[in-house]
């Protein structure tokens, strides 16, 4: 909690956090020279001249996050100035040292690496000439341990800041695409839950309009037609009902297991006695390895073209008669609906309507492919192509 409470305040207010460290290094240099009088038994007065020095040598430290570089060049500059004025040298290698470290912190390791060249040629210079031979190459050593040391210092904190920023980059970048996943899924989702409701409805509708139309008709003169009407009403009704609340099922348990087989196909025979009992002769003709077993995706996507493509030829077509071709070989499954209509379906063939739009999503969803347009001499036609190994 605490560390959390000095990183906001560095973050929120890094002058005066500088200048607070610039006012107390230079507080402490300048109460070095007076002990070290103390000690010796120098009086105080010889101290003033040292520690107003050195003092001073800390102050461009204010400026080591805003300007770094102008900070070491000040520091630089009025420490070769205190090693001439003063004897003995004053201890003024810790701000150089941060001035350094700060620089190297930058992350600019080319900036800082000649930073470091050019201070550790100034002080060796500075040595040379005011350091006894003695002395020099201890104090060359320890001037270039506290450069090496300070330089290395900033570079590992650069590193790390640029790692904890990837990190952090990378994180949002994940958090963004699993959010863009989530949406595309839910986007998908609604799309085929508004194709199920869709073919569903559609069909019952188509079958119950039809159906009413024929009781309303006969109704007078043959009651028994009219019965049979409205037991296919019922019919439609119930079937649209179980397709509502399988729907509603799959929306109110979303983690819920998946049908391991669809028997979609099996209720072909109900579409086709639909359109039969509307007056449109339907032949149903299925090739090849029929008795195979179909995956459930497939069969569903098979049953919904069928079920959509025999809508509407009720609806729109205006046909006399059907055909529909099942036709299985070792990996795909072809069908097929031709109808000998001159409806308004004929004339809308381009595939805009959201009918034959969602008959081309499910089909491409699966790895497949859809044809659907008018047949050459009339009628139209609704092909489509499905591997049976599953999605592509």
């Amino acid at each position: 909690m605490m560390y959390r409470k000095v990183s906001n305040t560095v973050r929120l207010h890094p002058f005066a956090v500088d200048l607070s460290i610039a006012l107390g290094l230079a507080v402490l240099l300048a109460l070095i020279p007076v002990g070290g009088a103390e000690r010796t038994g120098r009086p105080l007065s010889s101290a003033i001249l040292p520690g107003f020095i050195a003092a001073i040598v800390a102050l461009p430290l204010m400026l080591r996050r805003r300007y770094p570089y102008h900070s070491l060049a000040g520091i630089v500059l009025l420490t070769v100035l205190s090693y001439g004025l003063s004897s003995p040298k004053p201890p003024v290698m810790l701000p150089l040292a941060l001035a350094l470290y700060s620089v190297g912190a930058r992350g600019y390791r080319r900036g800082s690496l000649i930073s470091a060249g050019a201070v550790t040629a100034a002080l060796a210079v500075v040595d040379m000439t005011l350091v006894d031979s003695a002395q020099l190459a201890e104090v060359m050593v320890r001037d270039a341990a506290w450069i090496l040391g300070s330089t290395a210092l900033g570079f590992a904190v650069a590193s790390r800041r640029a790692y904890v920023d990837e990190f952090r980059r990378r994180a949002l970048e994940a958090e963004r695409t699993r959010e863009e996943e989530a949406q595309r899924r839910v986007n998908e989702e609604r799309l085929r839950i508004a194709r199920d409701v869709h073919d569903g409805v559609a069909h019952a509708l188509a079958s119950i309009s039809l159906q009413a139309s024929a009781a309303g008709a006969v109704i007078e003169t043959d009651p028994e037609g009219a019965r049979e009407a409205l037991r296919q009403i019922r019919g439609a009704s119930v079937s649209a009902l179980a397709e509502l609340r399988a729907t509603l099922g799959v929306l109110r348990q979303p983690g819920g297991p998946a049908a391991t087989e669809d028997p979609a196909l099996d209720r072909l025979a109900r579409l086709a006695d639909v359109l039969r009992a509307g007056g449109i002769e339907v032949s149903v003709d299925r090739r090849g390895q029929e008795d195979r077993s179909v995956p459930a995706e497939i069969g569903n996507v098979a049953y919904r073209v069928l079920q959509e493509a025999l809508t509407n030829v009720l609806r729109h077509s205006g046909a006399k008669h059907a055909d529909v071709i099942m036709a299985y070989d070792r990996s795909r499954l072809v069908i097929s609906v031709a109808d000998d209509g001159v409806g308004p379906q004929c004339g809308a063939g381009r595939g805009t309507g959201f009918g034959i739009r969602g008959m081309r999503e499910r089909v491409e969803a699966v790895g497949g492919h859809l044809e659907a347009g008018v047949k050459p001499g009339g009628g139209f036609l609704v092909r489509a192509d499905l591997p049976l190994a599953g999605t592509a």
